[in-house]
C-alpha cells in the first residue's frame, strides 16, 4: 500500500514538472512573438512617417509648379494685351493721319474753288463796269454832239485811253493776284508733302519700336524658358501618339528646328507683324518647320495653343508649346 502511494506521488510530481516545463516553453514562445510584433509595429510607424513626409514634399513641389505655371500664363496674357494695345494705337494713328490728309485735300480744293469764284466775280464786275461806262460814253457823246465835235472826239479818245489803261491795270492786277494764289497753292502742296513724309516716317519708327518691343519680349520668354530647370511643360503630346510639343515624331530621331527657324517660319505667316496668326494657318506653320500633322493631331494642337478660343495663336504661346 505504501509503495503504491509512493508511485502515485512520483507520477504526480513528474506530471507537475512536465506541466511547468511546457508552461515555461509557452511563455518563451509568447515572449518571442510579442517582441516580433513590437518590431513590426515600429516598422509600420516608421513607414507611415516616411510616407507622410514624401506626400508633404510632393504637395509642395506640385504647388511650386502650379505657381510657376500661373506666373507664365499671366506674363503671356500681359504681353498679348500690350501688343494688342500698340496695334490698336497704330491703327488709330493711321486712321487719324488719313483723315488729316483728306481734310487737307478738301481744304485745298475748297481754296481753288474760292479763287475761281472770286476771279469770276471780278471778271463779271469789270464787264459790268465797262458796259456801264460805254452807256455813259454814248450818252455824253449824244449830248455833246451838237455842241462841240472836237470835244466829243477828244473825250472819246481820252475815254478810249482810260478804258485801255483800266483794262490793262485790271488785267495786271488779276494776273498778279492769280500768280500769288498759285504760289500760295504750291507752297501748301509742298507743306502737305512734307507732312505726309513726316507721317510715314513716324509710322515707320512706331513699327520699328513695336518690333524692338516684340524682340525684347522674345528675349524675356527665352530667359524664362531657359533659366529654370524645373519649369512646368506647357505643351502636351497629342492623342494618337503623333506629335509632341517639340515637334518630334515618336520613334523618330529627326533634327528639331532651332528657335531662329521657328521665328522665321512664324514671321513668314504673320505678314502684318501683329505677333499672332489664325489657328487655320497652324498647319502651314508646322509644315514650314518640317512637321506633318493629321487632322486629329492638328485639332488637338490648336486646342492647346488657342486656350482663349479666339481663333488666334500668339508667338509666345507657340514658342512655349514648341519648347515644351
Amino acid at each position: 500500500m505504501s509503495a503504491t502511494m509512493e508511485e502515485n506521488s512520483g507520477f504526480r510530481l513528474l506530471q507537475a514538472q512536465r506541466a511547468r516545463k511546457a508552461a515555461e516553453e509557452d511563455a518563451q514562445r509568447l515572449a518571442v512573438r510579442v517582441a516580433q510584433l513590437q518590431k513590426e509595429k515600429d516598422k509600420s510607424e516608421k513607414r507611415i512617417t516616411e510616407t507622410r513626409k514624401r506626400a508633404t514634399v510632393i504637395h509642395a513641389y506640385r504647388r511650386r509648379n502650379e505657381e510657376s505655371k500661373q506666373f507664365k500664363e499671366a506674363l503671356v496674357k500681359e504681353r498679348e494685351a500690350e501688343v494688342s494695345a500698340q496695334a490698336k494705337v497704330l491703327q488709330e494713328t493711321k486712321a487719324e493721319a488719313s483723315k488729316r490728309r483728306e481734310e487737307s485735300i478738301k481744304a485745298l480744293e475748297e481754296a481753288k474753288r474760292e479763287i475761281s469764284r472770286r476771279a469770276k466775280e471780278e471778271r463779271e464786275a469789270n464787264e459790268r463796269y465797262l458796259d456801264e461806262q460805254k452807256i455813259l460814253d454814248r450818252k455824253a457823246a449824244m449830248e455833246a454832239k451838237d455842241e462841240v465835235k472836237r470835244q466829243q472826239t477828244e473825250q472819246q479818245q481820252r475815254l478810249a485811253m482810260m478804258k485801255q489803261k483800266q483794262m490793262e491795270s485790271t488785267r495786271d492786277n488779276y494776273e498778279q493776284r492769280l500768280q500769288r494764289e498759285y504760289e500760295a497753292q504750291q507752297e501748301k502742296e509742298k507743306d502737305l508733302q512734307r507732312m505726309s513724309k513726316l507721317e510715314l516716317d513716324l509710322i515707320e519708327q512706331l513699327q520699328q519700336k513695336q518690333e524692338e518691343q516684340k524682340r525684347a519680349y522674345e528675349e524675356l520668354e527665352t530667359a524664362l524658358l531657359g533659366g529654370g530647370g524645373g519649369t512646368a511643360k506647357l505643351g502636351k503630346s497629342t492623342k494618337g501618339g503623333g506629335v509632341t510639343a517639340g515637334g518630334k515624331s515618336k520613334g523618330g530621331a529627326a533634327t528639331e528646328p532651332g528657335e531662329e527657324d521657328v521665328q522665321k517660319a512664324f514671321a513668314a505667316i504673320d505678314t502684318e507683324g501683329t505677333g499672332t496668326i489664325p489657328t487655320e494657318h497652324l498647319s502651314d506653320l508646322m509644315g514650314a518647320l518640317g512637321i506633318t500633322l493629321d487632322a486629329t493631331q492638328l485639332k488637338e494642337a490648336a486646342e492647346q495653343l488657342d486656350a482663349g478660343k479666339n481663333g488666334k495663336v500668339s508667338y509666345g504661346e507657340f514658342v512655349m508649346w514648341w519648347n515644351g
